[in-house]
C-alpha cells in the first residue's frame, strides 16, 4: 500500500514539474566567438570585428526574443490550479480504489498482519490476525507466543484500528502534506544542482579573460619590437 502511494505521489509530482516548466519560460544568451587565442594573436584586427559583429548579433537576438516571449495570463494560471486540483482529485479516487481492494483482499485472507514495532537487537513484537484470533508475537531468534486474544469485541476493535489507521493515511489533508513536502524536496535537489546558464556564463568569462591576456601579450610583444 505504501509503495503504491509513493508510486502515485512520484507520478503526481514528476507531472507537475512537467507543468511548471511548460509555464515558466527561461532563455540563455550568450556571444559566440569564432576562432582559437592563436587565430586571434595573429590577426588581432580581425579578432576585434568578430567580437563587435558577435556583440551586435547578440543584442539583435536578445531584443528579438523579448519582443516573441510568452505572456502568461490570469487565464493561464486559473487553468493550471483546476488542472492540479483535478490531479489531486483523481489521485485520491485512485488511491481510495485501491485501498478498498487491499482491504478486502486482506480481510478475505486467513493470516493478516496488523504491523509491529522492532524493540531492538533484531527483535520485534507484531500483531497478527489468524482467522477470528489475535495474536500477539515476540520475533527475535525464535517466534514466541506472548498474548492470544479470542474475545471477539477485542478483535473487532482491532480490525477497526487498523482500517481508520489505513483511511486516515488517504485523507486529503494528508495527501496534499505528502504531496507539498514532496515538491519542496524535489526544488531543494534541483537547486542544489548547478543551472546549465550559470555554466555557460562562467566558461565564456574564462574564454574572455583568456583572449585579453593573449591580447595583452601580443601588445607587449609589439612594444618590445618597436623599441
Amino acid at each position: 500500500m505504501q509503495s503504491q502511494f509513493s508510486k502515485g505521489l512520484t507520478f503526481l509530482g514528476v507531472l507537475l514539474y512537467l507543468l511548471y516548466g511548460l509555464y515558466t519560460p527561461g532563455y540563455a544568451h550568450a556571444a559566440s566567438f569564432n576562432g582559437n587565442v592563436k587565430e586571434c594573436i595573429e590577426n588581432p584586427k580581425q579578432c576585434e570585428k568578430q567580437q563587435t559583429d558577435a556583440k551586435t548579433s547578440s543584442k539583435q537576438s536578445g531584443s528579438g526574443s523579448e519582443s516573441a516571449s510568452p505572456v502568461v495570463t490570469i487565464w493561464d494560471i486559473a487553468r493550471m490550479i483546476f488542472a492540479l486540483i483535478f490531479v489531486i482529485c483523481l489521485l485520491y479516487v485512485v488511491l481510495k480504489f485501491i485501498n478498498k481492494r487491499s482491504r478486502s483482499y486482506q480481510n478475505s485472507k486467513l493470516i493478516q498482519n496488523f504491523g509491529g514495532t522492532p524493540l531492538g537487537g533484531n527483535k520485534s513484537l507484531q500483531v497478527v490476525k489468524a482467522g477470528r484470533r489475535i495474536l500477539i508475537l515476540g520475533v527475535g531468534e525464535d517466534v514466541h507466543l506472548i498474548k492470544e486474544i479470542d474475545d471477539q469485541e477485542e478483535v473487532k476493535t482491532f480490525v477497526d484500528q487498523y482500517n481508520q489507521k489505513l483511511e486516515q493515511t488517504l485523507e486529503p489533508r494528508d495527501v496534499a502534506t505528502k504531496l507539498l513536502n514532496y515538491l519542496k524536496n524535489m526544488q531543494k535537489t534541483t537547486k542544489v544542482q548547478t543551472p546549465f546558464g550559470e555554466l555557460l556564463k562562467s566558461q565564456i568569462l574564462a574564454m574572455k579573460q583568456e583572449r585579453a591576456a593573449a591580447m595583452k601579450e601580443l601588445e607587449l610583444k609589439e612594444k618590445r619590437k618597436d623599441e
